[in-house]
C-alpha cells in the first residue's frame, strides 16, 4: 500500500455536495488505507454544521479560502497536501468502492516507477447510473481533440507536480486538460486501471460543453509550438469532430426521437471500451 493517499475536496455553496462525498469515504476510516482529506471551502459559512459534524478521528486538513476558480482552489489544495499520492474528488463526488480503490494502490506499489493512475468512473445523472468511462491505456488517447478523461478517476504522484507545474488558473473549466498535455511532454507514466473508484453526476456539466471546446481551441494553438506537426493537426481534426459528435447529440436529445434514442446510447456506451 502506498505511504499516504491525499484526498482534495473542493467545495463551493454546496454542502450537500460536500456530505455526499463525505459520506462515501466513511469505510477508509475502517480501512488500513493511510490517508488524510484536505478540504478547500469557499464557503465556510454555509458548510460550517457538514465541518463541524466530522468525528475527531477524521484525518483533515481543513482550508479556506475566496472564491476565486476550481483551479485556484487545486492548487491551495495541493500546496497543503502531504501525501505520496493525490486524488482529487470534489464536493458532490464520491468514492465508489473501497475494495476497487485498494486494488488501485496495490497496482502503483507493485508498479513502482508511475506518475500518474488513470481508473474507471461510474457517470450518473440525477443519481441514475448512465455507464462507465474507462480511459485508454495511453495518456495521449485520452486528450486528442478534446477531454476524455474523468478528473475524479485519476490519481497523481505528488511528485509530478514538481516536474509540470500546478494547474493554470487562466481557463475556467479546461485547466486539467491543459495539465494533461503537461504530464505527457514531462514523460508522465502511466498506469491504467478498469477498477471502478468514484462516481460522478453528470447532470450539471453539460451546459459548459461551448466554453470546453473553446478553452481546448486556446489550449491547442497555444501547443502548437511544443506538440509534433502530425500531433497538432490530429488535435484540430479530433477537436471538431468530437464538437460536432456532441451537437448531434444534443440535437437528438431534444428531438421527439429522444425516448428511442438515449437508451440505445446509453447501452452503446456501457458495452464500449477503448
Amino acid at each position: 500500500m502506498v505511504k499516504k493517499l491525499s484526498i482534495i475536496t473542493i467545495t463551493y455553496k454546496d454542502s450537500q455536495g460536500l456530505q455526499t462525498t463525505l459520506d462515501s469515504l466513511k469505510p477508509l476510516s475502517q480501512s488500513d488505507i493511510k490517508w488524510e482529506h484536505v478540504i478547500v471551502d469557499s464557503s465556510p459559512e454555509i458548510n460550517k454544521a457538514v465541518i463541524s459534524s466530522l468525528p475527531a478521528s477524521w484525518p483533515l486538513i481543513y482550508k479556506t479560502i475566496p472564491a476565486q476558480g476550481v483551479y485556484d482552489a487545486f492548487n491551495h489544495g495541493l500546496g497543503a497536501s502531504k501525501g505520496e499520492w493525490i486524488w482529487l474528488l470534489n464536493g458532490g463526488d464520491r468514492l465508489k468502492s473501497l475494495e476497487a480503490l485498494k486494488i488501485v494502490l496495490s497496482e502503483i506499489q507493485q508498479a513502482r516507477d508511475i506518475d500518474l493512475v488513470l481508473a474507471a468512473v461510474a457517470l450518473t445523472k440525477n443519481g441514475k447510473y448512465q455507464y462507465t468511462q474507462i480511459p485508454n491505456r495511453q495518456l495521449e488517447k485520452n486528450i486528442l481533440g478534446s477531454q476524455k478523461l474523468c478528473q475524479q478517476g485519476l490519481i497523481y504522484k505528488a511528485a509530478l507536480f514538481k516536474k509540470t507545474g500546478l494547474f493554470s488558473t487562466k481557463y475556467k473549466i479546461a485547466s486539467d486538460y491543459e495539465h494533461h498535455f503537461r504530464c505527457m511532454l514531462s514523460g508522465a507514466k502511466t498506469l491504467q486501471c478498469a477498477d471502478v473508484i468514484a462516481e460522478f453526476d453528470m447532470s450539471g456539466s453539460s451546459a459548459n460543453y461551448k466554453l470546453a471546446f473553446k478553452e481546448f481551441k486556446k489550449i491547442h494553438k497555444e501547443l502548437r509550438s511544443k506538440l509534433p506537426l502530425k500531433l497538432t493537426l490530429i488535435n484540430e481534426i479530433y477537436r471538431r469532430k468530437d464538437y460536432l459528435r456532441v451537437l448531434l447529440l444534443k440535437f437528438f436529445a431534444q428531438s421527439p426521437l429522444a425516448p428511442i434514442l438515449r437508451p440505445l446510447w446509453i447501452a452503446w456506451n456501457r458495452g464500449f471500451r477503448l
